[in-house]
C-alpha cells in the first residue's frame, strides 16, 4: 500500500517542495524511528534529497518524453531498514529535448512490502562476500538506478579495475558501449517494475574501450529485496561463454561449409536413422526425388515412392550397418526410372553418430555409374564383336588355305601329268581338266572377293534411313523372283521408322533374307514372307518369318552362319549369304538369331543396331 503526495521541483529557483501527506506517511510507517515530522524532514532533505534529484535528472536525460517514472531506494541506517519511493512526474518549460528545464511537477508514493513478495536477506553477508569473491563468474549488486553497489573480483577483472570498490556508484554506461548498457538498464528496470527475473540470457558485451575484444556471457538477473520485502535493486551472475560461443560460431561456419560441399557433390549423400527416416540429405538427393531438402527430412523411402521391395531391402541393409557397426559396399545396383530406362548405382554405407543424441544412424553415399556401366557394356559388346570377327577371320583363313591349297594341288598335279604325257588325246583330256580346275579356282577367288567387298565396302558410310522404304525397294528388286514363284509378303513396318545405318548393309541384309525365303521355298506351297519391325529402348528390331523348307538346327545350328555352309541341295547355293549377313549386322552393333523347324519354315530375329 502507499500514500500519494504531490511534489514540485523549481529548478530555476532551486526549490524542492513535497506535500504534507508524504511526511505524515513516513512518520506513520517508521514511528519507531521518527518522533516528529521535523525529524522526518531533516532525515530526507539532508541525506536523501540529493539522491532523488540525481535520479530524476538521469531519468529525464535518458528519456525523450516529458513524462517519466522511476523508483528510488533509501536506507534508515539506525534500524538497517530500507524503503522505496515511486516517483512520477512531468517536465515543464522545456521547448526542445536539449533546452533547459525550468520546473518539474509530479507525485510520490511509498512502496511497502504488501506490494511485493517477501524474501529475507542473508544474516551473514560477510560469508556471501567471501563466496562471491572466490567465484569465477561475475557477480554484481545494483540499486534502483542500476548503479553498482558491489561486485566481486571476477567482475572487477573483467572491467579492468584494480579493486571491486572502484565500481561502486558507477553503471554499465561507464564500462560498455551505449547499446549494451542501455539494454542492460532496461532489463533491470523491468525486473524492478515487475519482480520477474531474467535467467540465462545470452548477451554480447561490447566495451566502451575500442581495443577491448567483445565477450559473450550467460547472465541471470533477479530482484534484490530488503528485509521488509521491498525491491531495493537487482543482483546477478554473468558466466563468460565467449569460448563456447566462438566454438559454436565456428561449428556453425564449418557446418555451413560442409553443407555447401555436400550440396555441390554429384553423389547422393544422406543419413537415415533406425526407422529409415531421413535426417540429413544433400541437394543431389533432393533433386533425385524432385523435392526440397526440407520435404525429405523425416520421411522414409516408402513415403518417397520407392518400391516396397527396394525400400525393405534398403532398410534391411541400413539396420545391418547400424547393428553390426560395419561398412557395407554395394559395387553395383540397378533401378528403372519412370520411363523404363535402367540406371546403375554404386553405394557405400557407414555407421554414423547423430549429433546431440545417443542414437546411431547410417550414412550413405550413392554414385551414379550409369555412364561407366554403359561404357563397360559397350566394351563387352566390342570385345564380343572382336571375338566373332576373329572367329570369322580364322574361318575365312581356313577356307582360303584349304580351298586354294586344294585347287593349287589339283592344278599342279595336272601340270605334272601333262609334262610327262606324250599322247595328244591324253594331253587334250588333261587340258580339259585343267580348265575345269582353273574355273573352280576363279569361282573360289570370286566368292572370296565378294565376301571381302561386302565386309569392307562402305563400312564407314552411315546416314538416316527409312526401313519401310528399304523393304519396299528390296521387294521391287526381287519382283521377278516373287512373280515367278507366286510369293507374297505380309508387312508390318511403320512408315516413319527411321534410324542411322549403313544403307549398303541394310539393302544387302534385306536382299539375302528375302531371296533366301523364296529360294528355299517349300515345294508343296507358295512362299509367304512376313516382315515386321519396331523400335524399343533406342534399338531397331526386325523380324522375318517364312513358310519354307526350314533348317534342322540340331544338325546345322553351330554352322548356320559359317562360310560355304549349305543345308539344301539347291544348285545355286554357295553358302556365303548368311555369313555376310551376320557379319554386316554385327559390325553395326546388332545381333541375329534364328528359330527354324524342318518342313515348316524359319524365323530370323534381328536387332539391327
Amino acid at each position: 500500500m502507499g500514500s500519494h503526495s504531490f511534489w514540485r521541483w523549481n529548478i530555476k529557483e532551486g526549490q524542492f517542495n513535497i506535500g504534507p501527506k508524504f511526511w505524515e506517511c513516513l512518520l506513520e510507517t517508521f514511528s519507531d524511528h521518527f518522533s516528529s515530522i521535523g525529524q522526518v524532514r531533516g532525515f530526507f532533505l539532508e541525506t536523501e534529497l540529493d539522491l532523488v534529484k540525481d535520479a530524476i535528472k538521469k531519468t529525464i536525460l535518458r528519456s525523450d518524453n516529458d513524462q517519466f517514472s522511476l523508483t528510488t531506494s533509501h536506507q534508515l541506517k539506525a534500524q538497517q531498514t530500507s524503503f522505496s519511493l515511486s516517483w512520477k512526474g512531468e517536465v515543464f518549460g522545456r521547448q526542445t529535448a536539449t533546452s533547459d528545464i525550468e520546473s518539474i511537477i509530479g507525485e510520490v508514493s511509498l512502496l511497502t512490502k504488501s506490494y511485493l513478495p517477501t524474501l529475507q536477506m542473508p544474516d551473514h553477508p560477510e560469508f556471501y562476500q567471501q563466496l562471491m569473491d572466490n567465484l569465477p563468474d561475475s557477480v554484481f549488486f545494483k540499486d534502483l538506478e542500476s548503479r553498482f553497489l558491489a561486485i566481486n573480483n571476477a567482475c572487477a577483472t573483467k572491467f579492468g579495475l584494480d579493486d571491486p570498490s572502484e565500481a561502486i556508484g558507477k553503471t554499465d554506461f561507464d564500462f560498455f558501449n551505449l547499446s549494451h548498457a542501455q539494454q542492460a538498464f532496461e532489463d533491470e528496470q523491468e525486473i524492478i517494475k515487475t519482480g520477474e527475473p531474467i535467467i540465462h540470457k545470452t548477451e554480447k558485451e561490447i566495451y566502451s574501450e575500442e581495443d577491448k575484444e567483445p565477450t559473450w556471457t550467460s547472465t541471470s538477473k533477479l530482484p534484490l529485496y530488503n528485509s521488509d520485502g521491498l525491491i531495493i535493486g537487482t543482483y546477478g551472475v554473468s558466466t563468460d561463454i565467449t569460448k563456447q560461443k566462438r566454438a559454436q560460431e565456428q561449428n556453425e561456419r564449418l557446418k555451413s561449409q560442409l553443407i555447401s560441399v555436400l550440396d555441390s557433390a554429384p553423389n547422393l549423400i544422406f543419413v537415415k536413422d533406425r526407422k529409415g527416416e531421413y535426417v540429413l540429405v544433400n541437394q543431389a538427393t533432393a533433386d533425385f526425388h524432385g523435392l526440397s531438402k526440407e520435404e525429405i527430412i523425416g520421411k522414409t523411402d516408402f513415403e518417397l515412392g520407392v518400391s516396397e521391395e527396394n525400400a525393405e531391402s534398403f532398410l534391411k541393409t541400413d539396420l545391418y550397418v547400424i547393428d553390426q557397426n560395419e561398412n557395407v559396399f554395394i559395387p553395383e545396383d540397378s533401378v528403372l526410372d519412370e520411363n523404363g530406362n535402367k540406371h546403375w548405382y554404386q553405394t557405400i554405407k557407414v555407421p554414423f553418430q547423430l549429433v546431440h543424441s545417443d542414437n546411431n544412424a547410417v550414412l550413405s553415399i550413392v554414385t551414379d555409374i550409369t555412364t561407366l556401366k554403359k561404357k563397360q557394356l559397350e566394351l563387352n559388346e566390342s570385345l564380343d564383336l572382336i571375338s566373332h570377327q576373329n572367329h570369322r577371320l580364322k574361318n575365312f583363313t581356313h577356307i582360303v588355305s584349304h580351298n586354294l591349297r586344294n585347287h593349287a594341288g589339283s592344278i599342279s598335279l595336272l601340270i605334272e601329268l601333262m609334262e610327262s604325257e606324250e599322247s595328244p588325246e591324253q594331253l587334250e583330256e588333261y587340258m580339259d581338266h585343267l580348265k575345269i580346275a582353273s574355273d573352280r579356282l576363279n569361282g573360289t577367288m570370286s566368292d572370296l572377293n565378294e565376301i571381302i567387298d561386302e565386309q569392307y565396302k562402305n563400312r564407314k558410310v552411315v546416314r538416316e534411313v527409312n526401313l519401310n522404304s528399304f523393304v519396299a525397294n528390296t521387294i521391287q528388286i526381287l519382283s521377278r523372283e516373287i512373280n515367278s514363284h507366286n510369293a507374297s509378303f505380309d508387312l508390318d513396318v511403320p512408315n516413319k521408322l527411321q534410324f542411322t545405318y549403313n544403307p549398303a548393309y541394310l539393302e544387302s541384309i534385306l536382299l539375302n533374307l528375302f531371296s533366301n525365303a523364296i529360294k528355299y521355298r517349300h515345294p508343296d506351297r507358295d512362299p509367304v514372307i512376313t516382315v515386321s519391325a519396331y523400335k524399343k529402348a533406342g534399338h531397331i528390331y526386325l523380324e522375318v518369318h517364312d513358310n519354307g523348307r526350314g533348317i534342322d538346327l540340331q544338325k546345322h545350328g553351330d554352322n548356320l552362319f559359317g562360310m560355304y555352309q549349305t543345308f539344301h541341295n539347291n544348285e545355286d547355293a554357295k553358302g556365303i549369304g548368311l555369313y555376310i549377313t551376320q557379319n554386316q549386322i554385327e559390325s553395326m552393333g546388332g545381333v541375329i538369331n534364328v528359330e527354324s523347324t524342318p518342313g515348316k519354315g524359319s524365323s530370323f530375329y534381328i536387332r539391327l543396331n
